[in-house]
């Protein structure tokens, strides 16, 4: 039979896993949502750089076809 020191110490022990395990969600979270805000960050200068290299494949393509055409 557990006695009432029995429990509180089962309590402790569990109380102390659950806030260890509560903290360790807590850091994971924050690296997920870390990893995820620059991965937006980089996938909007992606997009903003998308605009410049199709002009200059524009461009690439007029000069191409100006030496072709000499």
């Amino acid at each position: 039979m557990l006695t009432k020191t029995d429990l509180s110490a089962i309590k402790a022990l569990v109380d102390s896993a659950k806030k260890e395990l509560k903290d360790d969600i807590a850091n994971f979270k924050d690296e997920i949502i870390g990893r995820i805000q620059k991965s937006d960050e980089e996938l909007a200068v992606i997009a903003g750089n998308k605009d410049q290299l199709e002009n200059h494949e524009e461009r690439i393509g007029t000069l191409e076809k100006s030496i072709t055409t000499q």
